[in-house]
């Protein structure tokens, strides 16, 4: 099993300030992160709960231009051009009719 400092050490210090918060421990806000770390460590009992910090994960472009899409498509703009595409299509099918109208 890591050590608490390394567990510690694995998070962001706002997550690290979050938690010796929690503990009414005073005295940390101008404190760096690795100030904050072995103040944490004089007490280890009260972090002894902390697990190593496992980063999200990061999004692929694919995932990303999908999100953006699905966001627009929720505005005012998006769905004007939803109704322009939709619009479109409809035209072209009337224009298809019309074409097969005149060649019989």
């Amino acid at each position: 099993m890591e050590s608490l400092r390394k567990r510690l050490e694995s998070h962001p210090v706002i997550h690290l300030r979050k938690a010796i918060s929690a503990q009414n421990v005073k005295g940390y806000s101008a404190m760096k992160k690795a100030e904050i770390v072995d103040l944490m460590l004089k007490t280890p009992e009260r972090f002894n709960d902390i697990k190593m910090y496992a980063a999200p994960a990061r999004m692929t472009k694919a995932q990303l231009e999908a999100g953006a899409k699905k966001a627009l498509s929720n505005t005012a703009a998006g769905k004007r051009m939803n109704a322009k595409k939709k619009k479109k299509t409809v035209n072209k099918s009337v224009d298809e009719v019309r074409a097969m109208l005149q060649k019989a």
